[in-house]
Formats: structure tokens, sequence, C-alpha cells
């Protein structure tokens, strides 16, 4: 009896160890990409008719296939979409190492108490001011300025945006009132709260679509992972199948059988056993989907709010090169600055933009824009991408 319970115990333990490492995995996904990324530069004299002298570089390592300047994840991803595109957060970095911006006159920041009180300060509200040096043109002969800033901030805090960058998460002023149509933060929290709590069946249907199933796929490419690695052999030949262990970890039903199955229905059957609910994945996966939730709850909200004329409270244009983003506590530089600017000419609907209430994207309706193809002539950095597979890069 007590050797059998020793045996039940050292299992248990077995198995929270290899999900904490399915965790781990899932969660580094990206920096293990980024450490064998290979990268090779060469100086190549290019000649045009000036007779001028330009760097091209040659990238070789692990570019994504769907590598966008809103889609990346690995460290050639970065290299080039750094090269090729302005990043207000790279160039925030160098101007605090009292280094030249080459794009940007002045990144400001300025906090405060938006109210006092003798007893209580209230929230501290964060304003940047970021002015663009005049004469900043995309690679299609474009210029870039203040419309375009101010493109790129509403694009990326849509509630249908979904990409590599994290704007989104930013606690901007005015932006969650934006989102849900509700004039006032309190309000705009109390209707984002109701829903999140009593999601509609139409809600229900897009967590399952978004999270649940594609979670649930990922982890039995993770588990089938295992069998590649010699170290996972003490449980892989106890399952010699890839379903039936992918079923041990992450069913939710201790009876459910992967027996004359194949790996499809195992998949759609386990994902099904989670439904809709996301916290119970979360207590088996240990990611927090709390953001992409709140992100499909919004975007439900703001299809019912677009006729109406709104603007986001903490998003001003001051003139046509300056831009002040104001901010609550809890948001990163890294997040609010760290994505890649792209033209409103080139990714917009410029007829569509009165720098008013018309921002050059319909609200609920950034995924259409994201999912261009086709796109030339919008790099706004240093570099234009000259060529594919393998990427070369030719100075501008």
């Amino acid at each position: 009896m007590k050797k059998n319970i020793i045996v039940v115990v050292f299992y248990i333990c077995l198995v929270i160890i290899i999900i904490t490492s399915f965790r781990k995995n899932k969660n580094e996904s990206d920096s293990e990409k980024i450490t064998y990324s290979q990268i090779e530069q060469a100086d190549v004299k290019v000649k045009n008719s000036s007779e001028r002298t330009r760097k091209v570089l040659h990238i070789k390592g692990d570019v994504s296939k769907n590598l966008s300047p809103f889609i990346y994840s690995t460290k050639a991803d970065r290299y080039i979409l750094d090269k090729c595109y302005i990043n207000i957060y790279n160039e925030l970095n160098k101007i605090k190492a009292k280094s030249c911006s080459v794009f940007f006159e002045s990144i400001e920041s300025d906090s405060r108490y938006n109210k006092k009180d003798k007893k209580k300060k209230g929230k501290k509200l964060t304003t940047y001011t970021v002015r663009l040096k005049e004469g900043i043109k995309a690679s299609a002969g474009t210029m870039i300025t203040a419309d375009d800033l101010m493109f790129n901030y509403y694009l990326r805090t849509d509630s249908s945006y979904e990409s590599s960058d994290n704007v989104y998460k930013c606690n901007i002023a005015g932006l969650l009132s934006y989102q849900t149509g509700y004039s006032g933060g309190d309000k705009a929290k109390k209707i984002l709260d109701s829903k999140l709590k009593k999601p509609s069946a139409k809600i229900k249907k897009e967590i399952k679509n978004k999270i649940i199933y594609p979670e649930i796929k990922d982890a039995f490419e993770w588990t089938s992972s295992l069998y590649r690695d010699e170290t996972y052999s003490y449980i892989t030949d106890k399952y010699p199948r890839t379903r039936d262990l992918f079923v041990y970890f992450f069913s939710l039903e201790p009876k459910y059988k992967a027996k004359k199955k194949d790996a499809k229905k195992v998949i759609n059957q386990v994902a099904g056993q989670y439904g809709w609910n996301y916290k119970k994945l979360s207590k088996v996966t240990g990611k927090n989907y709390n953001a992409k939730v709140k992100k499909i709850v919004l975007n439900e909200a703001g299809k019912k709010s677009i006729a109406e004329k709104q603007r986001i409270k903490g998003i001003t244009k001051i003139d046509s090169y300056t831009v002040q983003i104001q901010v609550y506590e809890k948001t990163s530089q890294k997040d609010l600055f760290d994505f890649y600017i792209v033209p409103l000419a080139k990714w917009g609907d410029v007829q569509y933009f009165d720098s008013n209430y018309k921002w050059g994207i319909k609200k609920t309706k950034a995924d259409e824009i994201i999912k261009k193809k086709g796109v030339t002539g919008d790099e706004t950095g240093g570099y234009v991408i000259e060529k594919k597979e393998p990427y070369e890069l030719v100075e501008r």
C-alpha cells in the first residue's frame, strides 16, 4: 500500500514538472527563436546615377514567413524592421543616451496627478509630447507627419487589431470610452465588466475560435515535440502515441480516450471540453488570457457605436509634426512606443482622415488593414527591402 502511494506521488510530481515545462516553453518560445537567429551583414557598393555608395545588408536567419510591420517574432524579424521602419521606443532610447535621433526633434514627458486633494492625490497622468523632424519621408516619397502618428495609434488601439506590439494594453486616457462607445471612464468600465461576467453567445463563440482552439492546437504540437527530446523519454515511453499523452496532460475528462481517433478529432474534442471557459484553460497552461478576452468584448461593444462621432481623449494632434499622448499609471514606455510606424498613405484610407473624427481607419476594422498584401514603398526607416528569401536591405 505504501509503495503504491509513493508511485502515485511520483507520477503527480512528474506531471507537474512537465506541465510547468510547457508553460515555460510557450512563454519563452520567442526567446528560443532569438537564440538561434543568425544575422550576417555585408557592405556592398551600389552605384546610382549620382555615383552614391550605399550599404546593402544580407540577412540570414529565422525570418518569419508572414513578416510585416505588424507581425514579427524572431530576432531576425526585429533586425529587419528596426532597419526599415521608425520605432519611437528605439529613438527614445537614443535621446535618453544623449545621442541624436534621425527622426524626432524631441520626445518629452510630464507627470502630474489629475486631482489635487488634501487626502487623495488622484490618478497620476503622464503626458508625452512627441515631435517629428520635418522632411522625413517614406521610401515612396510621402511625408511622415503627425497624421501618420495619429493613424498608427488609432490603428493599434482598435479592438480588432491583433499584432505583435502591445499598444492596446496601455492605459491611455479616454481609450476605454472610445472602444466601448460610452462617455465617462467609470460607465465604460462598468459596461465592460458586465460583458466580461456575462458574455453573449457571440462573444463566447469568439473566445472558442480565437483563444481555446488555437491554444489547444498549440498544446498538441508542444506534446508532439516531447518525442523529439530524449529528456522526456521517461514519459513518452509510457505513452507511445502523441494523442494519448496529449489527452493525459490536457483533457478535462478523466475517462476520455484517444483510441481509434485521429489527431484532428482529438484536438477538437479536447477543445470542446473547455467550451468558452478560458479560466479553466489558464489553470492548465499557466497563461493569462484576460487581455485577449477583453479585446474580443471591446470589439463587440465597439461595433455598436461605430456611427457615433468619437475620439480618444488622450491622443491629440498639436500641429503638423507634434502629437501628445496621455497615459495613466502602469503604462510602460516600451508598450506605448515599441511599434513600427507605417505611412497613412500606404496602409490607411486617406479619404477617411480629417484629424477630427476620422483617422484613416474605420472603427473595429483594423484587422482588414493588417491583412493587406503586396504593400510596397512603405518603409519609413533608413533602409528599404530590396528582395526577400533571403532578405536584402538597401540603405536609402
